[in-house]
């Protein structure tokens, strides 16, 4: 039901891009640092906000209206702002929290902006293709492994991923992705490789963030979305697979 009420939005929202595209972006940024920051605090680590605030308002916009050599200059300035503070304020934070809030800017603002400089690749299909691949592989692998989950895949870091969820997952992402090339207007074997990508990084950006959780202790980084937990638990996958889709299209399309 949840995907039912939020997923034509945010599919609406792709294929507008400008403006609505930025709302919703920037929204996901902003839960998930929210998120981010009580998971951490359980740990007793303080993500620096003068600094990480700023710094996704920065990358999220940089993302949408600078050029590419502007936004990498402004995402490896954020990404060392927070070593700086070790400098300027010596003692006022550990170097714990200076290294965790450059994990909190390159993770939601780094590869959250990747979702709209996926958008600016060519027309929307590109970025609904990370949406929809995203989406078609956590389902499979959901399925799959709820029918013939048997063997588990990162028992230390989710109990629930298995094998079998892994393999339904890739078999459904690269079904939707070869159904999906024509309509995109990709060739057949590029639309399979995005959907390898996109398989492949879904997958690892779940694991990243269940390393997140393992470590502070909890089963879901939020309750936000009723069914899915937290935006992080929703958007762990896609997260990276836009980073991983937007390199893919760069050079396979030039």
């Amino acid at each position: 039901m949840s995907a039912l009420a939020f997923g034509p939005l945010v599919l609406l929202a792709a294929w507008t891009g400008g403006w609505p595209l930025l709302a919703v972006v920037g929204l996901v940024v902003a839960l998930g640092y929210r998120e981010l920051v009580t998971l951490l605090g359980r740990r007793d680590i303080r993500v620096i906000p003068w600094v990480a605030g700023p710094g996704l308002v920065v990358l999220v916009t940089a993302a949408q209206w600078a050029g590419g050599e502007v936004w990498a200059a402004a995402l490896v300035l954020v990404m060392v702002a927070p070593l700086l503070v070790q400098v300027t304020r010596p003692g006022t934070y550990s170097l714990t929290d200076s290294a965790f809030t450059t994990l909190a800017c390159a993770y939601l603002g780094g590869l959250g902006g990747y979702l709209l400089r996926l958008r600016q690749l060519g027309d929307a299909w590109l970025l609904l293709l990370a949406l929809l691949l995203t989406w078609a592989y956590d389902s499979g692998a959901y399925f799959s492994g709820r029918a013939w989950g048997r063997r588990k895949l990162a028992p230390s870091l989710s109990a629930g991923k298995t094998w079998e969820g892994t393999a339904g997952g890739l078999a459904v992402c690269m079904l939707v992705a070869g159904l999906l090339a024509g309509p995109a207007r990709l060739t057949l074997g590029v639309g399979l490789g995005a959907g390898a990508v996109a398989a492949v990084l879904t997958q690892l950006g779940d694991l990243a963030e269940s390393a997140i959780k393992r470590y502070a202790q909890v089963k879901d980084a939020g309750s936000i979305i009723p069914g899915h937990g937290g935006v992080l638990d929703r958007c762990d996958g896609l997260l990276l697979a836009a980073f991983g889709l937007y390199v893919y299209f760069r050079v396979v399309l030039g």
